[in-house]
């Protein structure tokens, strides 16, 4: 028996190991997206609230050249937990050279999604006591494209996901065993997890219901019980505040000054969505639903509309029955049952409040991608219920379950580093035609580098479309930028790339006459052999 679980415990090691030195060594495969650069800033501007708050000597480095004071600057919608350390690293260590500033992020955004993948596997474990499904829902979690790619260059919503599963994680700890421990640590966790990002407020308060209504449930409030949900109410705020500099002047004001923004969140960019340009501020009711649909693998989206039906169905049943007075009739039965439903409002409530509200929405639905580990919770209860209820050998589906995940694993390697362009079937083979590929241009990266690569002489760049080719061409390593020079006139450029952005609806560009004139195809960079970024050169 010890040998097997020292067995077992090797395997789990070797298991994370490969999933670390995959990161380790294709960090730096991927281009610079156009937000990262805000998220930098982000970070820049409470450094320097700080060192000014404290009288810091750091204040004069050349870094805070041009970073605006933290009551002016308008990007407050997001936390510092993640853009505030790497700041202080950037500035302690002196990284001066543009790649690696941003290769610094790249690297710590995997790191932080790694360590995320080994509370996904705890949180799993736990509830399911199987470290073979907890591996397989790892491995989802792993190998969806999107949120694979995203975990380099997307600290902001991958590195807020990554932060919501350690949440999520202690959140059912302490519903699980409510003492002032359990909550004081989720009080801390859940306050850098709104540090990072106000979203994640949903997080304490679904829990907190959850408790609530579990005192309810009981005939007698023990103090035991009550108490720890006390301390986590009066705990919060003061977590929430330590970790967001924003809030330190005027905790409970600027707190609501965010949430206010973030409601009537003002960005009018037109998104391309199933086959036309519709305006990121009337988005359809469904467009979130139609983006998880799409960008999400079939497999896996099989799993998780068994695990919601059952979720669901058994959550309708015992709301129609809890006046019955039964124990066996209630809101849920078990602590697996409540921790399903608490998956189950991670996902829906925010939806739905968006949907309320009308918020702008744009470029996917990376604003929700820290709802998708509990998309990922609900599909491996739906392979554990297939498991339990309809195979007799139970080893088989796990065979079935891994054999759906390896695909996924073969187009992410087929497609690297390109997998943030990933669309399953559902959105049409020709989807560059329904939907927007590389929103954040991030391989104009690549498109650089290629033609530096094939070309011996100073090559004139220009962009069609919108983008920041000028961040992709100082992300290139020092020796390479000195080979593109970028120009905004066409007719001085010998290349042209065309990442098919259009962010104010137009698909022709008033220079079409001139691209069909002067220049021809050179290099199309592929996803499914659909292109995702286009390069023109200019004709002889």
């Amino acid at each position: 028996m010890l040998l097997q679980i020292k067995k077992d415990s090797f395997l789990v090691f070797v298991f994370f190991l490969l999933i670390l030195i995959t990161g380790l060594f294709t960090f730096d495969d991927y281009g610079i997206g156009i937000d990262e650069d805000n998220s930098r800033i982000n970070g820049l501007v409470s450094l320097k609230y700080i060192f000014e708050l404290f009288k810091i000597e750091f204040l004069n480095e050349k870094n805070f050249t041009n970073i605006a004071n933290i009551n002016e600057y308008t990007e407050q919608g997001n936390g510092v937990v993640f853009d505030l350390p790497l700041a202080w690293f950037e500035l302690l260590f002196k990284v001066d050279d543009f790649r690696n500033k941003f290769l610094l992020r790249h690297i710590f955004s995997f790191l932080l999604y790694f360590l995320s993948l080994i509370y996904f596997f705890r949180l799993i474990l736990e509830k399911h006591k199987s470290k073979l499904l907890a591996a397989l829902g790892v491995l989802i979690l792993f190998s969806s494209p999107r949120i694979f790619a995203q975990s380099f260059f997307n600290p902001k919503d991958l590195g807020f996901m990554s932060v919501y599963i350690i949440g999520l994680f202690y959140g059912f700890r302490f519903i699980d065993n409510p003492s002032i421990k359990t909550s004081f640590i989720f009080s801390l966790i859940a306050g850098v997890t709104i540090g990072f990002r106000i979203l994640g407020i949903f997080l304490p308060l679904i829990i907190i219901l959850f408790h609530f209504i579990d005192l309810l449930k009981r005939k007698t409030i023990k103090k035991e019980r009550f108490f720890p949900l006390l301390l986590l109410v009066l705990t919060l705020p003061f977590f929430v505040t330590l970790f967001w500099p924003y809030l330190w002047a005027s905790p409970l004001e600027n707190f609501v000054e965010v949430f206010k923004n973030l409601s009537n969140h003002y960005r009018p960019l037109n998104n391309f969505f199933m086959g036309g340009y519709v305006s990121s501020l009337y988005v359809p009711w469904y467009y979130i639903f139609v983006w998880i649909g799409v960008t999400t693998p079939l497999s896996y989206l099989c799993f998780f509309f068994f695990g919601i039906f059952f979720v669901f169905t058994r959550f309708v049943k015992r709301l129609f029955k809890i006046e019955e007075q039964k124990t066996h009739n209630d809101l849920w039965n078990g602590q697996n049952e409540k921790k399903n439903l608490i998956n189950l409002f991670t996902i829906f409530i925010p939806i739905f409040i968006i949907i309320i509200l009308h918020s702008s929405l744009y470029t996917g639905w990376r604003h929700l991608y820290f709802i998708y580990p509990s998309i990922v919770l609900l599909s491996i209860q739906g392979f554990s219920l297939l498991n339990s209820l309809y195979i007799k050998k139970k080893k088989i589906l796990f065979v079935v379950g891994f054999f759906f995940v390896f695909p996924n694993l073969f187009w992410m390697l087929k497609n690297h580093p390109y997998q943030y362009s990933y669309f399953n079937i559902f959105a049409g083979k020709n989807f560059n035609k329904n939907f927007e590929m590389d929103y954040w241009g991030i391989s104009s990266y690549n498109a650089l580098d290629y033609i530096v690569k094939h070309n011996k002489k100073v090559s004139y760049v220009s962009i069609i479309g919108n983008g920041d080719i000028i961040q992709s061409k100082n992300f290139l390593e020092a020796k390479k930028r000195n080979k593109i020079v970028i120009t905004h006139d066409f007719m001085k450029a010998d290349f042209l790339i065309d990442n098919y952005n259009r962010w104010n609806g137009i698909k022709k560009t008033k220079n079409n006459l001139i691209i069909k004139n002067y220049f021809e195809p050179y290099f199309d960079i592929k996803v499914n052999n659909i292109s995702i970024t286009k390069i023109y050169k200019k004709k002889l």
